[in-house]
C-alpha cells in the first residue's frame, strides 16, 4: 500500500518497532539501502520479505551457494509462492547476536536469530 495509512505507517514485521518503510521496506525497495545494510538488517529484511510476500527480494537476497538457490530463477520464485505462505504467519524476528569472522572480501557474518511464527 502507499500514501496515507499504508506501508508508510504500518509496523515492520521484523519487530524492530519502526515503520515498515523506515526499516525493512526501504531495503526491499532500494538497492542502495540493501547494499549498505548490516548483516542484522539483511536477516530482518529477509524475515520481513517472507512476512510481506516479497518474493523478488527473497530470491535476490539468496546467496548462490545456499542449498535453496535455484539457477532457474522463475522456478525458484514459483516454488516460494507455492510453498511458503499457506502454512504459517510470521510474528517477530529476534536477533540474538551478530558476529564477524575474517577480513575484507573474505569476511563472513553470522547472525543468530529466533523467528516467531504461528501455524
Amino acid at each position: 500500500a502507499s500514501g496515507f495509512g499504508g506501508a508508510a505507517v504500518e509496523d515492520c514485521p521484523c519487530g524492530s518497532g519502526l515503520g515498515y518503510m523506515s526499516c525493512c521496506g526501504s531495503i526491499h525497495k532500494n538497492a542502495n539501502d540493501y547494499a549498505s545494510a548490516t548483516p542484522e538488517q539483511v536477516v530482518r529484511a529477509r524475515y520481513s520479505a517472507y512476512a510481506k510476500r516479497e518474493v523478488d527480494f527473497i530470491v535476490g537476497s539468496t546467496h548462490p551457494l545456499n542449498k535453496n538457490f535455484r539457477a532457474d530463477i522463475e522456478q525458484m520464485k514459483e516454488d516460494i509462492r507455492t510453498n511458503c505462505y499457506d502454512n504459517f504467519e510470521l510474528n517477530k524476528c529476534e536477533i540474538l547476536s551478530q558476529e564477524f569472522e575474517g577480513e575484507g572480501e573474505e569476511q563472513i557474518a553470522k547472525v543468530k536469530f529466533i523467528a516467531t511464527m504461528t501455524q
